[in-house]
């Protein structure tokens, strides 16, 4: 019976890396494109638009990772790359929404960084009443 557990757990082991049912790693997507508007009532709910490029089938987007002040906010789109299976070799693009909540103070920074570490930024200023 021991044999046959510590067979199991050696066998888990080495092909860790190759199992389809292991979840995968978290990864930082590539960003081809950020949206936001140029200008902004006091008060109105800012939403940034983040267009990731999946390099692969076994990319998916997850959530969104953010440093926040009151005058910037610093994006980070993560992914998860599925590990140990068959990938189609196909880009694809997929937008998400990011919503900035307030307090916002003019001019609002946006900054998205991709996988290469280089950023996009938009700059939002406040409308004039």
């Amino acid at each position: 019976m021991v044999r046959r557990a510590l067979g199991a757990s050696l066998l888990i082991a080495a092909t860790g890396c190759n199992n389809p049912l292991s979840p995968g790693r978290d990864v930082i997507l590539p960003v081809s494109e950020i949206a936001a508007p140029a200008v902004l009532a006091p008060g109105e709910e800012l939403t940034v638009g983040v267009t990731v490029a999946l390099v692969t089938s076994c990319f998916s987007f997850e959530r969104f990772d953010a440093e926040r002040t009151t005058g910037r906010v610093t994006l980070r789109a993560i992914g998860r790359e599925k590990l140990g299976l068959a990938c189609a070799d196909v880009i694809t693009e997929e937008t998400h929404d990011y919503r900035v909540q307030q307090p916002l103070a003019f001019p609002f920074v946006i900054v998205v960084l991709g996988a290469d570490g280089i950023g996009q930024q938009r700059v939002v200023n406040a409308r004039a009443p």
